[in-house]
């Protein structure tokens, strides 16, 4: 059984990802942990449960599980999926503090989350939320861009930098991850040729002992930023879902906010699966 957790903020961005991550394991066993987190500078658990206070913190809590109970009810009702089993939790913490704590908590295999707006440029694409978990967060975690509407992950984009290895843990969970949906792959291996002389024919061959359970389609492009090839790709192709494997987060900040950069887009279009390694 899959351990999804859901970050949930009321929104209708979070509710979006939701319905969206219900409908991606609609033939999966998964364990759904939808989580609410209140702010800690509004709410300091220290404070809230010294002497006096445990009964205004023990409201706060009630009362958020409460409207979490009855958002678990109401997507049993309107999916009926018996392989499906919702739990809720609350948090008084630290954002990122109180996503590394279900995460450990649970044995969570995946974080589901909406992209949220923000105030700053640098921040447009994703929102602050979203960024920090990206960043901080070592964990699969799958962003559904605002008002993306769930459909079959019939094509999936994986643009690779020149370092990063097609053989690691976090490739092995790609493959795993995509093949029940009977996705084509679209590798693209961008290399800087005169750092790597390789005509990319032997990965390629590699690819076709490993990838045995999808369709795939390999490029291997010279001299061109990751960032502009695969922002092409995805507008002359149908692609349903981008992947990254990210190291330390270099990958992640240079394709959205390097300084070289042109970003992919002014805000995220499709469904991005960011892997850390």
């Amino acid at each position: 059984m899959k351990h999804i957790l859901l970050l949930t903020d009321y929104s209708p961005n979070a509710q979006n990802a939701i319905d969206y991550a219900l409908q991606l394991f609609e033939k999966q066993a998964c364990a759904f942990y939808l989580c609410h987190i209140k702010k800690a500078k509004n709410y300091i658990s220290d404070d809230l449960m010294s002497s006096g206070s445990k009964s205004i913190y023990g409201a706060l809590v009630k009362d958020e599980k409460s409207k979490l109970k009855a958002l678990a009810k109401a997507l049993k009702a309107r999916y009926r999926n018996s392989l499906h089993k919702f739990k809720v939790q609350v948090d008084v913490d630290s954002f990122i503090d109180a996503i590394k704590q279900t995460i450990e908590v649970n044995t969570i295999d995946l974080l589901v989350m909406g992209s949220n707006g923000a105030s700053n440029a640098e921040e447009s694409i994703f929102g602050s939320n979203t960024l920090k978990v990206i960043r901080n967060i070592n964990l699969p975690t799958l962003v559904i861009p605002k008002g993306f509407k769930y459909r079959a992950l019939n094509d999936i984009l994986l643009p690779l930098d020149t370092y990063d290895p097609s053989d690691n843990k976090a490739f092995r969970e790609f493959l795993t991850f995509s093949k029940p949906y009977n996705s084509t792959l679209h590798i693209l291996r961008i290399t800087n040729s005169e750092i790597i002389e390789d005509s990319g024919a032997s990965e390629e061959e590699r690819f076709n002992d490993i990838i045995t359970e999808n369709d795939f389609k390999y490029h291997y492009i010279e001299n061109v930023p990751l960032h502009f090839s695969a922002r092409n790709y995805i507008q002359t192709h149908h692609i349903d879902l981008m992947v990254l494997m990210v190291q330390n987060r270099t990958l992640f900040e240079r394709i959205f906010f390097g300084s070289n950069t042109i970003r992919l887009t002014k805000q995220l279009e499709i469904p991005l699966l960011v892997y850390h390694y």
